[in-house]
């Protein structure tokens, strides 16, 4: 009788060779996923180590949503959502760098000096108060650090919400508040009804930041969003400046101007593209947030508050990434 696990030289008892079933992934993703690593914020990096996979694992799957921009009187904006699939053998690197966004704080709080994720921060004040900030990115990377991280090292990016304007004296104006992030390009920042014809930051694309919003001569232009990073809010030193930041993403969004004669006549920052690389299969996506309210809540790993964007004086919320594996 044959031994059915064969001998170690792979001859079966009887002198025949045993038949080896070579395994091989399947050409399209599953349908539903076995295990997940889930990564909320913390404020540094974090990896997540693909050696530790077992050898029969042949696909990934990373879910990014970027965090949400800090609100005044009106809301900040959402950050977006992103989905890719990739197979492990095609994943550079075992170790994998994996970043968490901040949210963006709310206007007239003492500026941080960074916005994990690459916020831009809202225009500064002569107090060393600050409007409100936009969020930081969400995602992916084959880089040993957020700050080594590169364009060509970029696996999967969320773009984060941008932080909102404010405009004529407590009044809300709903063109001011801040922008989803999400999508391949980002969106342009309200622009302020008031005097000095303050225009939001422009959203990030797949190619270049944001352009900083800018008006007439009387007020000061936002600073234009780079790669990952979100541009800053004009500072012109008044008490009570909102101008909003611009969010971080794969380029960040551009961040709002600022009057030079009113400190209530501020225009919202723009919001940061997200990004997908050459290695996915094809059926990643991006989603774009709504207002405050981030996309795809219904998702069954989604842990709120995740990437909203902050309501009235609120802080915006960080992102959150969860990578699962078959």
């Amino acid at each position: 009788m044959n031994d059915p696990l064969g001998s170690s030289d792979g001859i079966n008892n009887d002198g025949t060779e045993l038949e080896f079933r070579k395994f091989s992934c399947s050409a399209t993703p599953p349908m539903s996923f076995t295990d997940k690593s889930i990564y909320n914020h913390t404020g540094g990096d974090q990896f997540f180590d693909v050696s530790t996979l077992g050898s029969d694992v042949c696909w990934i799957k990373i879910k990014a949503w970027g965090a949400g921009g800090g609100g005044s009187f009106s809301n900040g904006g959402a950050g977006g959502y992103v989905e890719t699939f990739i197979k492990k053998a095609d994943l550079p690197n075992s170790l994998l760098l994996v970043v968490v966004g901040s949210g963006g704080n709310r206007w007239n709080t003492v500026a941080p000096s960074s916005i994990y994720g690459g916020g831009g921060k809202g225009g500064q004040t002569s107090g060393g108060r600050q409007g409100s900030s936009g969020g930081g990115l969400s995602g992916v990377f084959d880089a040993a650090s957020f700050a080594t991280a590169t364009q060509s090292s970029s696996i999967v990016i969320s773009g984060a919400g941008a932080g909102t304007g404010k405009d004529d004296n407590f009044v809300k104006n709903p063109r001011v508040h801040g922008v989803p992030g999400g999508g391949l390009m980002g969106l342009k920042g309200g622009d302020s009804l008031s005097a000095g014809n303050c225009k939001g930051g422009q959203g990030g694309t797949q190619t270049a930041g944001g352009v900083g919003g800018a008006g007439t001569s009387t007020v000061t232009s936002g600073e234009a969003g780079s790669l990952f990073q979100g541009g800053n809010g004009g500072g012109f030193g008044l008490t009570g400046s909102n101008q909003g930041g611009g969010g971080g993403g794969y380029f960040g969004g551009g961040g709002g101007c600022g009057s030079g004669s009113h400190p209530f006549r501020e225009s919202g920052g723009g919001s940061g593209s997200s990004f997908i690389s050459s290695i996915d299969n094809g059926d990643g996506s991006t989603v774009t947030g709504n207002g405050l309210i981030p996309p795809m809540i219904i998702d069954l790993d989604y842990i709120a508050p995740a990437g909203e964007g902050g309501g009235r004086e609120l802080n915006g919320s960080p992102g959150l990434i969860v990578i699962e594996w078959k």
